[in-house]
């Protein structure tokens, strides 16, 4: 109790020159009895973000977003899961094809991973299930061998992390369990080291997270524990303090505390900087909330019944909050664009409730010289458009040798607040795309098709470019080049 009164009298003394989010009234939205998660992705394929809401029933519903940030009614897709099995929902295109699929856990003695392909329109087929280790909780979608495909990380009620690659289809394969730990929190994963691969970090029941270092191929080796407070239910990798190194954060159910675990550029970490945001601290999720080009947090404390937006100045230090109602027992927080204003929206679901809240960002930010409602100074995410990263990284475009051939490239890590567009040239020299045939120009899809086949070598590059200009591609030999793009 005394480290809980520290911490809060802390906040109390918080900054007042740190930027402030500011969210409208919570609008609710029926999805039927009892929600467990929660996925913000375009489902239906109309450029907006819609709803998936699992249910303790094993129910999946989406809500369409009408394209304001309010939505239709719940669509019911039947109940995919036994009752009381399914843990979580995340949004991925597991099998690049443009559309977003999900990715559901579920509880089995064998532990569990679903599957749901989207038909590209909002409906989907039926689960594909591959067995994990032990009653899957919680998981992670991300390419952890390099094959730009996303691979799937989930962990489980064996105490380890299971790894799952993706065969280049959208089915997956077990690639080995990872770590030991003690009934299974969050997870996420990023490039704790800085060799170029995704580590990944789970939380435990011990009051820990363990880190597992990939070796890049998909295995991970010998793992280490971290201390935090309390059962961290909710972990995730960025980096908060602005020195270039993927920092972790975690929000602590038993104690009620946020653990802010700094790197120290090596993948170690000191001991954990604690944050007080409510009681009931369940899942949280990060984004650039209040646009100054920091990432802050947003935590669901079951307890209080409501959501806290814990602002970043800049060095990764939360001291400063602020607090939103949200209806009976918040469980699970998204966010994500809803309305189109290009800032981060709120999607929380309720352990005590049958309504989903959506939380639109109405942060007024200026000067703002492209009018899209985001400080120029946040327009390239992170912090300027040198620091701009590619679609998934520089060797990410892929040929699928089809007539006509057709490319896909995922979605870029850190698209910066305005929508990324894209251009797509051909040359017959890897080597000069001054003389480039312009496929697409400024396109919005993430696959492109070219009906002429080539007698001779020639070479792709996808530019993608977000409202500061900022640009770059790959060949399809994976050689990164600035263009001045499509004419």
């Amino acid at each position: 109790m005394r480290n809980a009164l520290i911490t809060a009298a802390a906040i109390l003394a918080a900054s007042p020159c740190v930027a402030s989010a500011d969210f409208a009234t919570p609008v609710f939205y029926e999805t039927g009895p009892v929600q467990e998660g929660v996925a913000i992705a375009d489902l239906d394929g109309d450029g907006d973000n819609d709803l998936a809401v699992i249910h303790r029933n094993g129910a999946l519903k989406t809500l369409a977003n009408l394209g304001t940030g309010t939505f239709a009614p719940a669509v019911d897709h039947g109940i995919l899961w036994p009752a009381g099995t399914a843990t979580e929902i995340e949004a991925a295109d597991i099998d690049r094809d443009g559309d977003m699929d999900l990715l559901v856990s579920f509880t089995t003695v064998y532990g569990s991973v679903s599957i749901v392909r989207n038909r590209g329109n909002g409906t989907f087929d039926p689960p594909e299930n591959y067995d994990t280790c032990y009653s899957t909780q919680m998981l992670v979608a991300a390419d952890f061998n390099g094959d730009k495909r996303l691979d799937v990380a989930g962990d489980s009620n064996c105490f380890q992390a299971t790894i799952m690659l993706n065969n280049g289809d959208g089915t997956l394969r077990h690639n080995g369990d990872y770590g030991r730990g003690y009934t299974p929190g969050g997870i996420d994963a990023g490039d704790l080291d800085g060799d170029g691969d995704l580590d990944v970090v789970f939380g435990n029941g011990t009051s820990d997270v363990t880190t597992l270092p990939n070796d890049g191929t998909g295995a991970f080796g010998t793992h280490s524990g971290q201390a935090v407070h309390g059962n961290p239910r909710g972990v995730k990798l960025a980096d908060f303090d602005g020195d270039g190194d993927v920092d972790i954060v975690t929000s602590n159910i038993y104690e009620n505390f946020i653990s802010f675990l700094r790197n120290d550029g090596t993948g170690a970490f000191p001991p954990p900087e604690d944050y007080f945001p409510g009681f009931g601290t369940m899942n949280l999720d990060i984004a650039d909330f209040d646009r100054d080009g920091d990432l802050d947090l947003a935590v669901a404390n079951r307890d209080n019944d409501h959501i806290s937006i814990l602002h970043n100045p800049g060095n990764g230090v939360f001291t400063d909050r602020h607090d939103e109602p949200a209806g009976n027992g918040p469980e699970d927080v998204t966010r994500g664009d809803l309305d189109g204003d290009a800032l981060p929206d709120l999607a929380v679901t309720h352990w005590d409730s049958s309504r989903v809240a959506i939380y639109l960002n109405t942060t007024v930010v200026t000067p703002d010289a492209d009018g899209d409602g985001v400080k120029d100074a946040s327009d390239c995410a992170p912090g300027n458009g040198s620091a701009w990263e590619l679609p998934g990284g520089l060797n990410d475009l892929l040929l699928d040798g089809a007539v006509p051939t057709r490319l896909s490239w995922s979605a870029p890590k850190s698209a910066g607040a305005a929508v990324p567009v894209y251009d797509v040239l051909r040359s017959p020299s890897p080597a000069d795309f001054t003389a480039s045939t312009c496929l697409e120009a400024g396109g919005t899809d993430r696959i492109a098709s070219d009906a002429q086949i080539p007698s001779t070598l020639y070479a792709y590059l996808v530019r993608v470019r977000n409202a500061c200009g900022s640009n770059a591609g790959t060949r399809s030999d994976g050689t990164p080049r600035i263009v001045a793009g499509c004419p």
